[in-house]
Protein backbone atom coordinates (compact mmCIF):
# COMPACT_ATOMS: atom_id res chain seq x y z
CA UNK A 1 0.00 0.00 0.00
CA UNK A 2 2.73 2.09 0.82
CA UNK A 3 4.04 2.14 -2.50
CA UNK A 4 1.12 2.88 -4.30
CA UNK A 5 0.85 6.23 -1.98
CA UNK A 6 4.64 6.85 -2.91
CA UNK A 7 3.86 6.02 -6.70
CA UNK A 8 0.98 8.70 -6.39
CA UNK A 9 3.04 11.54 -4.57
CA UNK A 10 6.15 10.78 -7.36
CA UNK A 11 3.41 10.92 -10.43
CA UNK A 12 1.93 13.83 -8.46
CA UNK A 13 4.75 16.23 -8.03
CA UNK A 14 5.91 15.36 -11.55
CA UNK A 15 2.55 16.14 -13.07
CA UNK A 16 3.09 19.68 -11.15
CA UNK A 17 6.37 20.00 -12.68
CA UNK A 18 4.92 19.41 -16.06
CA UNK A 19 2.35 21.63 -15.51
CA UNK A 20 4.29 24.62 -14.51
CA UNK A 21 6.89 24.02 -17.31
CA UNK A 22 4.01 23.63 -19.79
CA UNK A 23 2.28 27.09 -18.54
CA UNK A 24 6.22 28.87 -18.49
CA UNK A 25 6.34 27.87 -21.93
CA UNK A 26 2.90 29.22 -23.10
CA UNK A 27 3.90 32.47 -21.45
CA UNK A 28 7.33 33.04 -23.20
CA UNK A 29 4.97 31.84 -26.73
CA UNK A 30 2.57 34.56 -25.84
CA UNK A 31 5.22 37.29 -24.78
CA UNK A 32 7.09 36.47 -28.17
CA UNK A 33 4.13 36.81 -30.14
CA UNK A 34 2.93 40.31 -28.71
CA UNK A 35 6.22 41.45 -28.72
CA UNK A 36 6.33 40.66 -32.67
CA UNK A 37 3.34 42.61 -33.23
CA UNK A 38 4.45 45.74 -31.20
CA UNK A 39 5.13 48.36 -33.48
CA UNK A 40 8.54 49.05 -33.54
CA UNK A 41 10.23 52.19 -31.81
CA UNK A 42 10.74 55.01 -34.30
CA UNK A 43 12.94 56.81 -32.45
CA UNK A 44 9.77 59.69 -31.95
CA UNK A 45 9.52 61.91 -28.92
CA UNK A 46 7.38 60.17 -26.75
CA UNK A 47 7.21 63.00 -24.11
CA UNK A 48 6.47 65.44 -26.77
CA UNK A 49 3.67 63.48 -27.97
CA UNK A 50 2.18 63.58 -24.58
CA UNK A 51 2.66 67.01 -23.71
CA UNK A 52 0.41 68.10 -26.89
CA UNK A 53 -1.95 64.99 -25.92
CA UNK A 54 -2.39 66.71 -22.63
CA UNK A 55 -2.63 70.06 -23.95
CA UNK A 56 -5.46 69.07 -26.09
CA UNK A 57 -7.27 67.15 -23.30
CA UNK A 58 -7.15 70.30 -21.03
CA UNK A 59 -8.51 72.44 -24.30
CA UNK A 60 -11.04 70.32 -24.44
CA UNK A 61 -11.93 69.89 -20.96
CA UNK A 62 -11.97 73.77 -20.47
CA UNK A 63 -14.22 74.43 -23.89
CA UNK A 64 -16.49 71.67 -21.99
CA UNK A 65 -16.88 73.27 -18.80
CA UNK A 66 -17.40 76.77 -20.53
CA UNK A 67 -20.63 75.61 -22.19
CA UNK A 68 -21.47 73.80 -19.27
CA UNK A 69 -21.57 76.13 -16.63
CA UNK A 70 -22.21 79.05 -19.25
CA UNK A 71 -24.80 81.45 -16.89
CA UNK A 72 -27.45 81.88 -19.98
CA UNK A 73 -27.26 78.44 -20.37
CA UNK A 74 -27.93 77.69 -17.44
CA UNK A 75 -30.69 80.04 -16.82
CA UNK A 76 -32.42 78.29 -20.27
CA UNK A 77 -32.35 75.05 -19.32
CA UNK A 78 -33.32 75.83 -15.77
CA UNK A 79 -36.45 77.73 -17.34
CA UNK A 80 -37.11 75.35 -19.64
CA UNK A 81 -37.31 72.56 -16.55
CA UNK A 82 -39.56 74.73 -14.55
CA UNK A 83 -41.71 75.15 -18.00
CA UNK A 84 -41.92 71.82 -17.83
CA UNK A 85 -43.04 70.75 -14.31
CA UNK A 86 -45.50 73.19 -14.56
CA UNK A 87 -47.09 72.07 -17.57
CA UNK A 88 -47.24 68.44 -15.95
CA UNK A 89 -48.69 69.81 -13.24
CA UNK A 90 -51.80 71.92 -14.84
CA UNK A 91 -51.95 68.37 -17.09
CA UNK A 92 -51.95 66.06 -14.14
CA UNK A 93 -54.51 68.82 -12.60
CA UNK A 94 -56.75 68.90 -15.94
CA UNK A 95 -57.16 65.09 -15.93
CA UNK A 96 -58.35 64.90 -12.02
CA UNK A 97 -60.62 67.32 -12.44
CA UNK A 98 -64.15 66.18 -13.55
CA UNK A 99 -65.39 67.44 -17.01
CA UNK A 100 -68.91 68.56 -16.83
Amino acid sequence: MSCVVELYRRTYFTMNKLLIVLLAVCLVSTQAFVKRDAPAADGKNYLETLQKQIEEFGKTVNTQVATAFDPEQVKKNFNQFVDGVTKTMNDMKAATQPKA
